[in-house]
């Protein structure tokens, strides 16, 4: 951990921190748990990349001002835009969703899908008409390209390439395309009352589950943008994830109705289906032609083995699902003809295509994907009390302390209570104190994919 990370920390919690107890978290070199003198942790970011590393700040100091119970995300400590460091509490042990999905409890797993979509849920309809305040404070940390996120920004541009696309892999546009590809463009573009914070990146390895609720980690690429590119998430599952397998509606419809549930509660409009499924089904397109136009291509080359499945599979599961949406929606046919031919055009390059479900949502005797041997997830104990924030909190074990704030009891792993924001520059317990602007936290490299040859 650099010297200068360390002073920054310490300069952020306004005390010192036990370096011999630093601990870098998973694969990540930029990313440790550090002691504090009570014997507590907090957890500690730095990088040089402005961009990630101050959309996760910002994302991380709104939510904390929602003061959400229980909370969506890890309390945000503080942050110092110099040097680069970002300071959050730790959470309390526990699985990930992707640990549940690839473990061998079916309700746990089904529960842990609820839990994401309801917290994606609540995290949306906090901070749906909140945006200009989202952006201020963005801005207010460094220079920034955008405060959209990056499919927003790079549909668009792709959309002028579909015809040497369809052309180069055999697709046959039926009339009406060109207006079904509009119809997406204006959706993300001007997504109107769906603006929100969104996470970006809601893969099942970016949380944290607690019984009924789920805790987001990673706000790396968190934008102000249409809420549903989010809910998408579980139409054309996890498109941005190592982790993804056949996930059958039933099991993520619980999962959309929690989100939706939630998010009525900021924006009313979604009770009415005529307003819910033409959205959900434009977001839903929006990840399904970034795909397609950017990778079909390469997959018909050679498949990837990417994590859990290959990239060929995904595109089946995607394709079928964008359909099937679409047509419980009634809009957007030309695209999902599109879709349809997609899938067959996969297909037929890869025949052998087997869609496996995971191993927590497989019935008796059935096929599941394998869990990929470089995942081993941190220990959890099943028995740690799974509740977190506000009047939840768990009774700390012997050992914890209290937070002098709120003189609650806090486990001696998460350790404080969100702290006030001061200026952008540095933020700490303790305000007015001031730095410049330097570069933010590196994204978790993505697992190494295997290639499948062609033929």
């Amino acid at each position: 951990m650099p010297a200068k990370v360390v002073e920054a920390a310490e300069h952020i919690l306004g005390h010192p921190i036990r370096t011999r107890d630093v601990e870098l978290l998973e694969d990540r070199r930029t990313v440790a748990a550090v002691g504090r003198p009570d014997g507590s942790q907090v957890v500690v970011k730095w990088s040089e990349w402005h961009q990630v590393l101050f959309a996760e700040w910002s994302a991380l100091a709104m939510v904390d001002d929602l003061d959400l119970d229980p909370p969506v995300a890890p309390r945000f400590l503080g942050g110092d835009a110099t040097v680069g460091v970002i300071v959050m509490e730790r959470l309390l042990p526990g699985p990930s969703l992707a640990t549940l999905l690839l473990g061998a409890d079916r309700g746990a797993a089904r529960r842990g899908l609820v839990a994401l979509g309801a917290t994606l849920g609540r995290l949306h309809a906090g901070t749906i008409g909140r945006s200009r305040e989202i952006e201020l404070r963005r801005s207010s940390l460094g220079p920034t390209q955008s405060v959209r996120y990056h499919v927003v920004r790079q549909l668009p541009r792709l959309l002028t390439r579909v015809d040497t696309w369809t052309k180069r892999v055999g697709i046959v546009p039926p009339r009406g395309w060109e207006g079904d590809l509009e119809r997406v463009r204006q959706a993300v573009i001007r997504p109107g009352p769906f603006l929100s914070l969104i996470h970006g990146d809601p893969c099942p390895d970016n949380n944290r589950i607690y019984g009924d609720n789920a805790v987001l980690l990673d706000f790396q690429v968190a934008a102000v943008d249409h809420c549903l590119i989010d809910a998408a998430f579980f139409t054309v599952p996890f498109p941005t994830c190592w982790c993804v397998a056949k996930l059958d509606v039933p099991d993520a419809e619980p999962a959309l109705k929690a989100y939706r549930e939630q998010l009525s509660k900021g924006l009313p409009q979604v009770c009415d289906d005529k307003v819910w499924l033409p959205a959900l089904t434009e977001a839903t397109a929006s990840w399904f032609l970034l795909h397609a136009v950017t990778d079909l291509a390469s997959v018909l080359q050679a498949d990837d083995v990417w994590g859990t499945a290959t990239m060929a599979w995904r595109f089946v599961q995607w394709s079928d699902r964008f359909v099937a949406l679409a047509e419980l929606a009634g809009v957007l046919p030309a695209l999902a003809d599109v879709a349809h031919q997609v899938r067959s055009v996969v297909q037929v390059r890869w025949p052998d295509l087997a869609p496996a479900p995971y191993p927590a949502l497989a019935r008796p005797g059935q096929l599941s994907v394998e869990k990929p041997t470089w995942w081993n997830p941190a220990p959890w104990c099943p028995q740690t009390p799974q509740t977190l924030g506000g009047r939840n909190r768990p009774v700390p074990p012997a050992g914890g302390h209290t937070d002098r704030r709120s003189q609650r009891p806090t486990p001696s792993i998460p350790t404080l209570v969100g702290l006030d924001h001061g200026c952008p520059q540095v933020v700490s317990k303790r305000r007015g104190r001031a730095g410049g602007t330097r570069r933010g936290a590196r994204r978790r490299p993505r697992p190494q994919r295997i290639r499948r040859a062609s033929r």
